[in-house]
């Protein structure tokens, strides 16, 4: 076939390509057939970890990918043409990092124009705002994949955000958002009396706070030690200050430490508590487990 319908998923936003679907597809008199029979999905593995926001989007975690084939093994079938998909062209620079000789023509299913109107999915709300190709925030959301073309789906995408990290959302807020960027003065006749003040909002960024609440869902989600280490790849990178830090430190050696306790306790009677506080051999109190955490940070 020389048409196929291809969608991405990639451990970062522009990364590696961690899963590759397509299904061939035609048009016979006008119509669109789709070949299901020969349709194609697999996981692959890449040579660096997964990031959480990546993570939130499609779910995939290092589990899942650890013992799949290399995601350089990759190759398009023979005389593909056309590839078809929502945000194609992120599609087709994914896939080239497996074959930098792939030639094709993208047909994007998502053609946003200036001035449409898309709703952005927030860690606690929806942003309503119009698309502008020279918003960066707005440009980045659409890349990542969290921007949709109807309210419905936008509340759809963030009730599975929050059933992946073990919550019920049901009432969700749909806010204006993403202000139009300050156009430049121009040269003008008309008096400043004559002209009509213009409102600019402020554009709403996401908190510290809602960023620390997102690293601390996504520990609780971990059920190995590497997928503690990909959620915390980028933490030094946020801007938290030492008591988050510390935060997050104590729920991560939280987490580490349900992976050691034993699953059950053969007897009572076999565990022996002491009563008394815990001391050293010289009689000095014992300092407390996360102590030396907190030294260091605040140091």
């Amino acid at each position: 076939m020389s048409a196929l319908i291809l969608d991405t998923e990639t451990n970062s936003l522009n990364g590696y390509p961690i899963e590759i679907a397509y299904v061939p597809c035609s048009f016979e008199r006008g119509v669109l057939e789709i070949h299901q029979k020969s349709a194609f999905d697999q996981y692959f593995s890449c040579p660096e970890p997964i990031e959480l926001g990546s993570l939130a989007t499609h779910h995939i975690l290092e589990s899942d990918i650890a013992d799949k084939p290399s995601y350089e093994v990759f190759r398009l079938p023979e005389n593909t043409v056309y590839l078809i998909g929502h945000n194609i062209d992120y599609d087709i620079q994914a896939i080239k990092l497996c074959d930098s000789s792939i030639n094709v023509k993208g047909i994007c299913t998502l053609a946003l124009e200036s001035g449409q109107e898309i709703f952005i999915v927030m860690p606690t709300c929806i942003l309503r705002t119009k698309y502008d190709p020279e918003h960066g925030d707005i440009c980045l959301s659409v890349a990542n994949g969290f921007a949709q073309l109807d309210e419905e789906n936008a509340k759809l995408q963030l009730q599975a955000f929050g059933k992946t990290f073990g919550y019920i959302i049901t009432e969700i807020d749909v806010k204006d958002g993403f202000s139009e960027k300050p156009k430049k003065a121009r040269n003008t006749k008309k008096s400043v009396e004559q002209e009509s003040p213009q409102v600019v909002e402020k554009k709403p960024v996401i908190s510290i706070e809602s960023e620390l609440q997102l690293y601390l869902d996504g520990l609780r989600a971990c059920t190995t030690l590497a997928e503690i280490e990909s959620t915390l790849f980028n933490v030094d990178k946020v801007g938290f200050s030492a008591e988050q830090k510390l935060e997050i430190t104590m729920a991560k050696e939280r987490k580490i430490a349900e992976f050691n306790q034993p699953k059950a306790i053969e007897s009572q009677e076999n565990i022996s508590i002491s009563e008394d506080t815990i001391t050293s051999e010289d009689n000095s109190p014992a300092l407390h487990p996360y102590q030396s955490v907190v030294d260091e940070l605040m140091s």
